[in-house]
Order: structure tokens, then C-alpha cells, then sequence
């Protein structure tokens, strides 16, 4: 049975890193018929769903998806750029939300620059985290961050280490369930098609396991390889459930209503 699956809820993002592998052809369903998705979700005895997209906030009626997932009894995580959040909206955005994960692929602002997360990306998260904390305690919902490990951010160990004592330093105090170094994984998107730029080596992943192996921190670190997330269950932003596998994905049925359309 399957208990826990990660809902591409859109395509669409409002940053453009090259290394994502958000799916790329595929237009959103309309809001009544990812209601059907939902329903169909229940019924296959679903537990917990992770929102994510693209940027999960962009969808149209994201709130009201995620109170009705929340009213039948989901389990709702939400993966997330936090650009769109700010200390107006948060309470709010979050209001039947258990766990979100912000994605901070770096702590400089140069290099989320250059990787098209946006200069001011991580100070964002950071001054965001504590407007979150205002209303919501560990308790209550959950906070992670996901950092993705390519060839062009955190194959130096200086840079690693640099990462490792901001994120302990600066959000260590609000209560960080999770920090989740992930390996580069090029399933699809513009993973697939930029592999060759951003794919890790093995002996350097092999290290950065080791270096956060070997130190203490005041966040529980929690380093993926591949195959961690092989046997995944993901709802593309179509209504299909897919299943991930060895860098490819296996479709096992359309979930989805009719029309394809975002109203």
C-alpha cells in the first residue's frame, strides 16, 4: 500500500535553476479535478502528501487544495522556494501545512546567482524562518531544509564547511526537524538534459558523507544518495502516479478528471 507521495503540483516556477528536475511538459489540472486526484489518493489508502511543483505557490486555490487534503485527513508537507512567503501571508499559507522544506542550495549570495536561485535567496529563508516560528511552533509544524549537491556548489569541502557552520549558526535556534543534503539526481527536467554539468562524482559525494558523519551539529543532518529516493511515489502535475527507479520513472495509472487546464 502506498502511504506517502510527492504531488507535482504545477511546472511553473518563478526561478530557474538549471539543475531542477520539476517536470517540464506538462500543463496543471484544474482545481475540480485534482480534487479528483485527492479523492482517488484516499481511496488507495494515501497518508501523507508532499506539495511541490515547480513552486507549489504559484498553483491557483493552493490554499484551498491543501485545506480540503487537510479536512479528509492528509498528512500535508509542502516543498518550497519561500519566495513567495513573507510575514504578511505566512500565517496563513501555512495554516494546514505540518511540514514545509525550503530548497537553499547555497548560503552566498554570488552562487545562488549564478545557479538562477536568486542573490537573496538564502537570506530570505533565513529572515523568514523566525516570522514562521511567530505563530507556528516545532510542535506544530515542522521545518527542514533541502540542499541539492551538484558539481558546481558543494563539491569543495571549504564550501561544505562554510554551509554547514551558517545553517547551525543562523537557524539552528528555530527548531530545523531536518537539514537534507541530496545528491544530484538527473530524473528528469533540466536535470536530465544539463546531467553532464551538474553530476557528482562518486568519491566527492563519498566525502561530503564522511565530512557530515564526522561533526557535530545542532541540526539533524540527513545526506541522500540516489538510491534513498529510488521507489519514490510522485503525481505529476497531470494526475498521473509515477514511480521512481534507477534515474528513470514508471507510470502506474492516471489519477486525474477530465480536462487538463488551470481555471
Amino acid at each position: 500500500m502506498i502511504k506517502s507521495v510527492c504531488w507535482n503540483l504545477t511546472s511553473e516556477c518563478n526561478l530557474n535553476c538549471q539543475y531542477c528536475f520539476r517536470e517540464l511538459n506538462e500543463e496543471a489540472q484544474n482545481f475540480e479535478n485534482n480534487l479528483v486526484v485527492l479523492n482517488n489518493l484516499k481511496e488507495m489508502g494515501v497518508e501523507r502528501i508532499t506539495f511541490s511543483g515547480g513552486e507549489p505557490y504559484l498553483y491557483p486555490k493552493i490554499l484551498e487544495l491543501i485545506k480540503e487534503a487537510h479536512d479528509m485527513g492528509f498528512k500535508c508537507y509542502i516543498v518550497s522556494n519561500g519566495s513567495l512567503l513573507n510575514a504578511d501571508n505566512v500565517r496563513d499559507c501555512l495554516r494546514y501545512i505540518d511540514k514545509i522544506s525550503f530548497s537553499c542550495d547555497s548560503t552566498k549570495a554570488y552562487i545562488n546567482d549564478h545557479i538562477g536561485r536568486g542573490a537573496d535567496s538564502y537570506e530570505h529563508v533565513k529572515e523568514l524562518i523566525p516570522e514562521i516560528r511567530k505563530y507556528y511552533g516545532p510542535d506544530r509544524l515542522m521545518i527542514d531544509i533541502n540542499t541539492v549537491v551538484t558539481s558546481t556548489l558543494l563539491n569543495d569541502l571549504k564550501e561544505v564547511d562554510v554551509m554547514f557552520k551558517k545553517i547551525n549558526s543562523e537557524l539552528s535556534m528555530y527548531g530545523i526537524s531536518n537539514w537534507k543534503i541530496i545528491r544530484f539526481y538527473p530524473l528528469r527536467g533540466y536535470a536530465k538534459e544539463n546531467k553532464d554539468l551538474y553530476w557528482i562524482d562518486d568519491n566527492i559525494f563519498a566525502r561530503i558523507k564522511e565530512y557530515f558523519e564526522s561533526v557535530e551539529s545542532f541540526v539533524n543532518v540527513d545526506v541522500r544518495d540516489i538510491e534513498d529516493m529510488d521507489n519514490d511515489y510522485i503525481v505529476s502535475p497531470c494526475g498521473i502516479l509515477k514511480q521512481s527507479y534507477k534515474g528513470s520513472e514508471m507510470v502506474i495509472k492516471s489519477l486525474r478528471g477530465g480536462a487538463n487546464r488551470v481555471q
